[in-house]
């Protein structure tokens, strides 16, 4: 089934997509730190280098 997306739809279904990538990112993050991988300085220090990135 194909179908032709709005211009705004586009934009919300980007932007969740987005969102989704980030949460599941973010889930992995936790799990090494839960696991001793990673200190949490280390995660806090990772999320601020993308987000400058």
């Amino acid at each position: 089934m194909a179908f032709k997306l709005k211009g705004k739809e586009e934009k919300f279904f980007s932007i969740l997509e987005n969102h989704a990538a980030l949460t599941y990112e973010s889930a992995e993050m936790m799990e090494r730190v839960f696991k001793g991988e990673i200190s949490k300085e280390e995660a806090f220090l990772e999320i601020d280098t993308k987000e400058k990135a």
